[in-house]
């Protein structure tokens, strides 16, 4: 935009001169003959005549010239100054870096260095970090307390949260032991031959095949397999029918065990600290991990 206005302004400047220079040529022009039309006139020698006329003549060229230094001088002024690639190169480069570095001096750290905005949005895509913040300045606003103490205040209401949850925790907890132990244990009962004479010994009181059938892990797989498959295709089937209840469940609306001790730890902690919002107490609630 300066250069086309810069532009604009020499085209102007250009006719500007033209007209001045035109205009002081037929001026001048103009100027001899009337002066030697009166000096004929009056009867006044030719020689004299040529004088006033060659002397009108140079004072014509002295205007003209006059007017087109004036012209080029305002032409230069309006010119833009010509920067050198380098120093252009140089002077972007100092102002990118300038920019580079304050927009890393401006980004946050922590959640603590967050505006209020960016952390409703954060805990609104169910962030338990944003949540707690969100909480801990809630505190310090209801009790006009400063940050030190309303993250003390905030600690005391997190001890409380995750207190009392050891019995809720049980029916996890068995089935992690469970599902692990079974996992590891089904490999030797089904291929490892000490453990498959053991089993069967025990619990299964099958014929034993010849040893020259049981030479290889397969073979013991082999023999191991007519009582180890039917526990082991219930019991998937079985864990597969109850995923598929715990599916049709949810879509009805119906919570399942962990939904509801979600709710019953929120409404805990919301009678226990009735004096903050509940809505920001139910989302760091449910946002926080049962096992802390």
């Amino acid at each position: 935009e300066r250069i086309r206005d810069r532009s604009s302004i020499i085209i102007s400047l250009s006719h500007q001169s033209s007209t001045i220079i035109k205009s002081a040529s037929i001026t001048m022009s103009l100027f001899a003959a009337a002066t030697r039309r009166s000096l004929m006139s009056v009867r006044v020698s030719p020689r004299f005549m040529n004088h006033v006329a060659s002397t009108c003549t140079v004072k014509a060229q002295a205007s003209v010239t006059t007017t087109m230094a004036a012209r080029r001088s305002l032409i230069t002024a309006a010119r833009p100054r010509r920067r050198s690639s380098s120093n252009t190169a140089k002077a972007a480069s100092v102002a990118s870096s300038s920019s580079e570095h304050s927009v890393a001096m401006a980004m946050p750290t922590s959640v603590r260095e967050m505006d209020n905005s960016t952390l409703i949005t954060l805990a609104a895509m169910n962030d338990n970090e944003a949540c707690s913040e969100m909480l801990i300045r809630h505190i310090m606003t209801r009790e006009r307390s400063s940050y030190e103490s309303a993250q003390t205040t905030f600690q005391e209401l997190q001890d409380y949260h995750n207190s009392g949850m050891n019995f809720f925790l049980l029916p996890y907890q068995i089935g992690v032991v469970t599902a692990v132990t079974a996992a590891f244990s089904s490999i030797p009962l089904c291929f490892h031959l000490p453990t498959v004479h053991w089993f069967n010994e025990l619990y299964v009181t099958t014929d034993i095949p010849e040893p020259q059938d049981l030479e290889t892990w397969l073979e013991v797989g082999s023999w191991s397999w007519n009582w180890m498959e039917p526990p082991l295709g219930q019991v998937s089937f079985f864990l597969l029918c109850l995923q598929f209840s715990r599916a049709q469940l949810a879509n009805l609306g119906i919570r399942p065990y962990t939904r509801h001790v979600k709710q019953y730890r929120i409404n805990r902690l919301q009678q226990k600290y009735p004096q903050y919002d509940a809505r920001i107490v139910e989302s760091y609630s449910k946002t926080a991990k049962l096992w802390q």
